[in-house]
């Protein structure tokens, strides 16, 4: 097979398999087409893998050929990759948790786990210079990584290492009795499997989401979580000798089953099997296009320009499509501080009977909440959520205290913040943005809007809901904090504050909650 391939991961793979190789970099300045029409080859699958910043070609939605895309770190890529994925025939994600969403936004993404390179594997001495290795960045925004390299290094030898290049990482990990891994997501991270090539002893966070399906504790690698992890270490101190089998059979595995070879003939396998090229109407592979783009330039900076003029193009028309065009520039106008013509385009985009009708018109509320016009766009809501047949009591009951709250904007935010969580539209773990959201996309976004308003209980449970439900529950820590520390939080919420710094081996601060929980607990009166 001739595989025009934009790829690090399967490269290597592609070329073992037999294949024809096209190497290309993707150029911002052209089209796909005229990048192919330059190498002088006509592919037969052009393969692109999207990491987190990414250049994408012109004209995307238009190109001729047959596409695959390899997302990876796709939880953190979805917010951008998502819209993006629809204009392609193959999509492949390095994450098992990516699957279930894509798959009802209508993409049937396919789980490809990440792997490792022939030259990775090493023959590990037998005499090891250090006792337990980590490598990764400690930055402020890690805060369950910094507790737990601080935790483990205030009680053994730890050796820490930051911006190491691949082959000298390998070596060093060959060179510790184990390597110590950590995860941000639920996932099988990259970490996980050099670890495993590098013939060295993985110790590693349970609950990997799709590590079970390859991998078996104590047969190839060594699990922990905060209850257990220094009397594993102890454990491995004590008899490194007792699990020289587990790294071997980590590291077996590992070769037979998880490198760029094994990555790429499951690719060129699905594609033999599916023939089948997306055909998206052309207007709404522009919108997607458009929203991608959109939401790359917002979270790495970047011209709008090219984002703006996609939909432009698009929001002429009467069709769903447009109306999405309309919504998008209308939000981004209102975001640049443009009032107007945000209005003037959101207004447009809330016509449609649709979650994107939805969250238009709770971008106009918020554009309102001052105003009288604020209830002109409250009636319009709950006349759309009837048509939806998502008239839900506690909607009503919600839209009804709005008509009388004296906290409008704190109220407004929690009603969408119900309505997107109930759409499972919860958070974006990779969207981080420059400055507060003001035009939330996701509820939890509306969460944090409320709870930034005003501290009340019931803004701070909306925080924690969308975080449990992203799967980083221990994220909500400085909120609970917060709301400690103003005396608005519930004896509940101060002992759930004290099981999620356990979670996130900060053990000094919770002993600190379940100390001032018993206070209060034993004098409810203050």
């Amino acid at each position: 097979m001739k595989v025009a391939c934009c790829s690090w991961f399967l490269l290597e793979g592609f070329r073992g398999m037999g294949c024809e190789v096209i190497p290309f970099a993707l150029d911002a300045a052209r089209t796909l087409d005229e990048q192919m029409e330059s190498l002088g080859v006509d592919p037969d699958v052009v393969l692109i893998e999207f990491f987190g910043r990414s250049e994408l070609p012109r004209d995307l939605h238009k190109c001729r050929h047959r596409l695959a895309a390899y997302c990876i770190d796709s939880p953190l890529n979805e917010f951008w990759f998502l819209p993006l994925s629809k204009l392609f025939d193959h999509v492949y994600v390095d994450q098992l948790s990516s699957v279930a969403k894509f798959r009802r936004h209508g993409v049937e993404a396919a789980w490809l786990p990440l792997c490792v390179f022939d030259g990775d594997f090493r023959e590990p001495p037998v005499a090891k210079e250090h006792f337990l290795t980590f490598v990764g960045r400690l930055t402020p925004e890690r805060v369950k990584r910094n507790n737990l390299i601080r935790h483990v290094g205030e009680q053994y030898p730890l050796h820490l290492v930051q911006d190491v290049p691949r082959p000298a990482m390998l070596d060093l990990f060959a060179a510790s009795r184990a390597v110590l891994n950590e995860n941000f997501f639920s996932g099988l991270n990259l970490r996980f499997l050099q670890a495993l090539a590098s013939g060295s002893l993985l110790l590693t966070e349970r609950g990997g989401c799709g590590v079970g399906r390859f991998f078996r504790e104590g047969e190839h690698y060594l699990g922990y979580s905060p209850d257990d992890l220094l009397p594993t270490l102890e454990k491995i101190q004590q008899a490194p000798e007792a699990f020289a089998d587990v790294a071997a059979h980590g590291q077996e595995v590992c070769r037979r089953k998880h490198t760029s070879r094994q990555r790429a003939a499951a690719v060129l396998d699905d594609l033999a099997r599916d023939h089948v090229m997306v055909n998206l109407p052309d207007r709404v592979a522009q919108t997607g296009e458009a929203l991608a783009r959109y939401n790359l330039t917002r979270r790495f900076g970047g011209s709008l320009a090219p984002s703006r003029h996609l939909l432009e193009e698009v929001s002429s028309g009467n069709d769903e499509a447009a109306l999405e065009a309309c919504r998008l520039l209308g939000v981004m106008h209102l975001r640049l501080g443009q009032r107007e013509a945000g209005v003037h385009y959101l207004e447009k985009g809330a016509a449609s009977d649709s979650l994107a009708g939805l969250r238009a018109t709770l971008h106009l509320l918020l554009a309102f909440v001052e105003q009288e016009r604020f209830f002109i766009h409250l009636a319009a809501l709950t006349a759309k959520l009837v048509r939806l047949g998502l008239g839900k009591t506690a909607y009503l009951k919600r839209i009804k205290e709005l008509r009388q709250s004296t906290d409008r904007l704190h109220d407004c935010c929690l009603l969408g913040y119900e309505l997107l969580f109930d759409a499972r539209e919860y958070c974006a773990l990779g969207f981080a943005k420059k400055r507060p959201e003001q035009f939330p996309d996701y509820a939890m976004e509306y969460a944090v809007l409320a709870f930034g308003t005003k501290l009340t209980s019931q803004s701070l449970a909306a925080v924690i809901r969308c975080l449990n439900k992203a799967g980083v529950g221990p994220e909500a820590l400085p909120a609970l904090r917060q709301a400690i520390a103003a005396g608005i939080a519930t004896d509940e919420q101060i002992a759930l504050s004290a099981a999620l710094a356990v979670e996130y081996y900060d053990f000094s601060y919770a002993r600190t909650a379940l100390a001032a929980l018993k206070r209060a607990l034993r004098n409810p009166g203050g």
